[in-house]
């Protein structure tokens, strides 16, 4: 599959159920939200980016603990949710932009902390990702990955792809 159509994909999958992330339990809630808001109340001043944002839960943790957020997806839907949400809960430190993880739109040293969770996973290329997300965090930022895996369980850690894939 080529990194273009692998993206075609990925935002089709999504884009059609944004509305439903952002009322899915399982997506709303959870012990790593909380844990993400511990491990950033620690950096109230810092500017952080939501990469594959889905329906923008750990945005809005996020918001609630720095100073500013950028909610970025592949799926316009879901950064219409994520700004509706948003404006919804109050948060002004929240905009959003579209686009791809292997490819940011954004300048070298640009952000504190990066947080993905749910989304390495979706992405075509983890290594250009990574190199992305390294160049654009500022010398001392941090990375924050939630995703779903099973280490050291190679067999369940395949359904879980597969389970993930499929739906």
């Amino acid at each position: 599959m080529t990194t273009q159509s692998h993206h075609d994909h990925v935002e089709k999958q999504f884009s059609s159920q944004a509305s439903e992330y952002l009322t899915s339990t399982v997506h709303a809630s959870g012990r790593d939200l909380q844990r993400l808001a511990v491990r950033l109340a620690d950096y109230p001043d810092a500017s952080v980016l939501d990469m594959g944002c889905g329906a923008g839960h750990a945005s809005f943790v996020a918001a609630q603990n720095v100073s500013a957020v950028v909610a970025y997806d592949l799926s316009a839907q879901m950064l219409d949710v994520v700004a509706q949400a948003a404006e919804a809960r109050q948060l002004k430190n929240i905009t959003t932009r579209q686009g791809y993880a292997e490819s940011l739109p954004f300048a070298d040293n640009a952000f504190d902390i990066v947080i993905s969770r749910y989304s390495a996973h979706h992405w075509h290329d983890v290594g250009a990702a990574l190199r992305e997300v390294n160049r654009i965090l500022k010398p001392g930022g941090r990375l924050i990955v939630m995703d779903v895996m099973s280490p050291g369980h190679p067999v369940r850690d395949i359904w879980l792809q597969t389970v993930e894939a499929l739906r």
